[in-house]
């Protein structure tokens, strides 16, 4: 198992070696652009330049699973990697210059989550065992025996899950934004909570939460950045399926399952931003030192969605661990 010595050794060592620090311009707030073919057969999209996806663009397919009918998306070609998103987000929200460059090295599988987007919300509780067993039910749905996986803030909730039940299921593991929960972890911050409960619809709540998704440095700089970065989330969603999935979120956190990650043997890169305050980096760390076949990479003043900040930078540095 790797100690506290080693970690911080080994991240600074990556941090010097990929220099990642942060542009000052936010590919969220991008005006992407696509040019892509589609192959109905295979239902994959497979880019045929360098431009950035419009990932609202590639149509959606949908599979049955259990009781709910998911929608995922395809792109590039090689070994798969499952992104899962986080919580109230939908797979159009992923950071399409994220996206267009692991795609160049590998076949990547991006779904909503139940309730959300093109998946719908069943009669099952919201659990994050629930989403998990929704993932697998889509893995197994796809002919995908064992994949690696990415899972970004309750995405890494719920690729914790998996990496703990059906550890046969994954390859390489990363978790990003994420803790593990119980007293050991910083606490739910308390601001989400009061916006989720206050907001009267999904426009509202997206509108609230961005101060505490992104740097309050990035949203200064940007005149407009609130409004223009909370259209880019999925604004019909209703209010009780967001607060259905964080339900899911707050009973998950206050259990826990620091005392059980370290049962993880997946080979795992840990990511956060060191101004993300919803996942404050110490959790990460904490993780890192508990995970035994584990690695640590703190991004010098990312937020919570530090993928949207420099997308093509922290690409590399998965697509080289997942190598």
């Amino acid at each position: 198992m790797l100690n506290r010595k080693t970690v911080f050794i080994f991240s600074l060592f990556l941090l010097l070696l990929f220099q990642i620090t942060l542009s000052n311009k936010s590919s969220f707030l991008s005006a992407y652009s696509q040019n892509t073919t589609t192959t109905t057969a295979n239902t994959t999209t497979k880019t045929e330049t360098t431009n950035t996806l419009n990932l609202s663009k590639i149509p959606a397919t949908i599979v049955k699973v259990g009781d709910i009918n998911i929608g995922y998306k395809k792109i590039g070609e090689g070994p798969t990697i499952l992104l899962i998103t986080g919580f109230s987000v939908s797979m159009n929200n992923w950071d399409p210059t994220l996206i267009n460059n692991l795609s160049k090295n590998h076949t990547v599988i991006i779904f909503d989550n139940r309730g959300i987007g093109n998946t719908s919300a069943g009669h099952q509780n919201f659990t994050i065992n629930q989403f998990a067993q929704d993932t697998i039910g889509l893995m197994n749905a796809l002919q995908i025996n064992k994949t690696d996986i990415m899972g970004f803030s309750m995405g890494s909730y719920i690729a914790q899950d998996i990496a703990l039940t059906n550890p046969e299921k994954i390859n390489k593991l990363v978790l990003y934004a994420s803790v593990c929960g119980g007293p050991e972890s910083t606490p739910l911050h308390e601001n989400l909570t009061k916006i989720i409960l206050n907001s009267k619809n999904a426009t509202e709540f997206y509108r609230g939460s961005i101060p505490l998704i992104f740097p309050k440095e990035l949203i200064d700089k940007y005149p407009g950045f609130i409004d223009i970065a909370a259209k880019k989330f999925p604004l019909d969603t209703s209010m009780d399926t967001i607060r259905n999935q964080y339900s899911a979120v707050n009973s998950w956190y206050y259990k826990g399952i620091c005392n059980q990650i370290d049962k993880i043997n997946s080979p795992t890169l840990i990511m956060v931003g060191t101004k993300d305050i919803l996942s404050p980096p110490i959790n990460s760390l904490m993780m890192a030192e508990k995970i035994p076949d584990s690695w640590l990479i703190k991004i010098q003043g990312g937020g919570h969605p530090v993928m949207a900040q420099n997308a093509s930078k922290i690409a590399t540095v998965i697509d080289a661990f997942l190598k």
